[in-house]
């Protein structure tokens, strides 16, 4: 699914996961890497529209990279994290904490290889 971004028109692509008790939602827009967090997604099932909460959790987040993403939290304390795959096997886990409305979360990554022997 890719969701058109109301700046620039570049494509979000998101990934879906729940934090805790709340469904969440990270947008990564591959071309400038800008990474949002939406926490608290809600569908009004009268008037169709969607609520969140919006967290801006990273900026130059793996611009460019081809990337296999998958939301969960993954040390849990509450806070969705994002599991992000490479093309070479690379696994990294990618732990937010410190969420802010106004300025990126604070980033801790782990990184290991896939290996297939």
């Amino acid at each position: 699914m890719i969701v058109k971004g109301s700046g620039d028109g570049s494509p979000l692509n998101p990934v879906s996961g729940n934090g805790g008790s709340s469904t969440a939602m990270f947008l990564w827009n591959k071309s400038t890497g800008e990474l949002d967090l939406w926490e608290n997604l809600a569908v009004d099932p009268d008037t169709g529209s969607l609520t969140y909460t919006a967290y801006p959790v990273a900026t130059g987040w793996n611009t460019g990279a081809a990337l296999n993403l998958q939301a969960a939290d993954a040390n849990g304390d509450g806070v969705p994290d994002l599991w992000a795959v490479s093309e070479g096997g690379t696994v990294t886990t990618n732990l937010f904490t410190g969420l802010s409305s106004t300025a990126p979360a604070t980033l801790t990554s782990f990184a290991e290889t896939l290996s297939t022997d």
